[in-house]
């Protein structure tokens, strides 16, 4: 059964339910997840980048050389 954190707060006009979910240990773990993968995802952008970018100066490095 999944509950929807937010819908179920609002239909009892409190915070409560949210706020032991979120100082939950299963909530604190799914934010690491989410943290851990964005933060894969962006090294990768940052990698490709930087090998993007060497490559393309690597192309015309016989020209400075000379």
């Amino acid at each position: 059964m999944i509950v929807d954190v937010a819908n179920f707060d609002r239909w009892l006009n409190s915070d409560t339910l949210q706020q032991k979910y979120n100082s939950s240990e299963v909530a604190r773990d799914a934010q690491k997840v989410n943290t851990d993968a964005k933060m894969t995802e962006l090294l990768t952008r940052l990698t490709e980048a930087q090998e993007k970018q060497a490559h393309r100066h690597g192309i015309f490095s016989w020209l400075k050389k000379k």
